[in-house]
């Protein structure tokens, strides 16, 4: 009787022992089946921590504009949510008036050129800013030149001109180019009347000339302003023009503009100014 009811005992443990495993291996195969609905619901968490593609999408399109460049070619690095200080998102402009309330918003960086470039928005995207004007190189961000400040379309005959304007005497000169070869310089202030002087370059250095524009893709800086972060009063502003482009910028930021922008300007300089004892023109 007594081995029986040990056999008794350990059957009884061993079916102990079984319900046991079996409630285990269960838990494993439900944990198992909710696998795919965690996955499911971890990249719903992760889309949400991105900006909508509207939002995407207008902060690209306006830093494709300010550097010349197509959507496709600026691209999204990284975002975060943020909450900004005031309704300026934190980089009010000299004397602008902000609403002081938080505004909660997002941080993207975008890529262009090999360069990051950091924007600020609220929560839908209406309101967005560009918080570095100046990217890694230490080229300066443009804006749009503004509809009512384009200049006069060119002449037929004229390849390229040069209106330069500003500084404390209300300096202004005009220098245009004609296909012909002729140079002609108009020049004037506020203290001395208008001066004209004119004279010619071969037909090579036209050419060349042309030939740098197309090389140098003059026409993908296009309306577009380089001039904006410079506010000296003495600061001269340069607007160059071509048949189907106009770009504007500061003679105090020349440094700092795209290098290919550089190239073109000096080209020019040195149509304008084909003797080093002419003086510098703007």
């Amino acid at each position: 009787m007594i081995h029986l009811h040990s056999q008794s005992d350990w059957a009884r443990r061993v079916e102990a022992v079984l319900l046991v495993a079996t409630t285990l291996i269960a838990a494993d195969l439900s944990a198992a089946r909710a696998v795919p609905l965690s996955i499911a619901q971890q990249a719903s968490i992760e889309q949400s921590e991105r900006p909508n593609r509207h939002i995407q999408r207008s902060v690209r399109q306006d830093l494709a504009q300010r550097l010349g460049l197509s959507i496709p070619q600026v691209r999204l690095v990284a975002a975060s949510r943020q909450t900004w200080s005031d309704g300026c998102l934190g980089i009010a402009a000299p004397d602008e008036i902000c609403t002081q309330a938080l505004v909660e918003g997002w941080l993207i960086q975008l890529m262009a050129n090999g360069d990051i470039y950091d924007y600020r928005t609220n929560a839908t995207g209406s309101v967005f800013r560009l918080a570095n004007n100046q990217p890694a190189d230490g080229s300066i961000v443009p804006t749009p030149i503004l509809t009512e400040n384009l200049p006069r379309p060119l002449e037929q005959g004229v390849l390229f001109r040069s209106i330069a304007s500003g500084g404390l005497l209300g300096h202004q000169a005009e220098i245009t180019l004609y296909e012909d070869g002729r140079v002609v310089s108009q020049t004037q202030n506020i203290q001395t009347p208008s001066q004209s002087r004119s004279f010619r370059v071969s037909r090579q250095q036209v050419e060349q000339f042309r030939q740098l524009l197309n090389q140098q893709q003059f026409e993908r800086f296009n309306a577009l302003d380089y001039s904006g972060s410079a506010g000296a009063a003495d600061g001269i502003t340069v607007m160059l023009i071509s048949g189907n482009s106009v770009v504007q910028y500061a003679d105090m930021v020349e440094d700092s503009l795209p290098s290919a922008l550089q190239q073109i300007i000096q080209g020019w300089r040195n149509v304008r100014c084909p003797s080093a004892a002419i003086a510098r023109l703007k």
